[in-house]
């Protein structure tokens, strides 16, 4: 149910690259905009390959199904609303494309698994597993 019109997003259709498919896209340029910029740091890689070496095995695991699993709270779901021709919808769960939501996982995942042997960057998970 949408609460708030001002926040209604536009459904976008594009074409993809390569191919004679479509993809649908929510533009949420109006609701990025007014978001404030979260500065937290993005770690390089070679920093990210730096914190866990010396070790002689590592885990490298894929966060983005992760994503989906953060839920928004419920005076923010307004904020993702988008209007269809069937109706009004709210997503329930974090959008990666949302200005600050790569770094609001890296927030949760680093504080999850703080760890000496463990790094992350975006949405890839390292882990040292046996040291030398």
């Amino acid at each position: 149910m949408v609460h708030e019109a001002k926040w209604i997003s536009t459904i976008v259709i594009q074409d993809k690259k390569n191919s004679q498919e479509i993809k649908v896209c929510v533009d949420y340029t109006r609701l990025n905009n007014a978001c404030v910029h979260n500065p937290f740091p993005t770690p390089f890689s070679n920093e990210v390959l730096y914190n866990v070496a010396g070790n002689e095995a590592y885990s490298f695991t894929d966060g983005f199904p992760s994503y989906h699993q953060i839920h928004i709270i419920d005076e923010d779901k307004k904020k993702t609303s988008f209007k269809t021709v069937w109706g009004s919808y709210d997503y329930n769960v974090m959008l990666f494309i949302l200005k600050n939501v790569p770094v609001g996982f890296s927030r949760i995942v680093i504080v999850a698994l703080s760890s000496n042997t463990t790094a992350l960057h975006f949405d890839e998970i390292v882990s040292s597993l046996l040291s030398k």
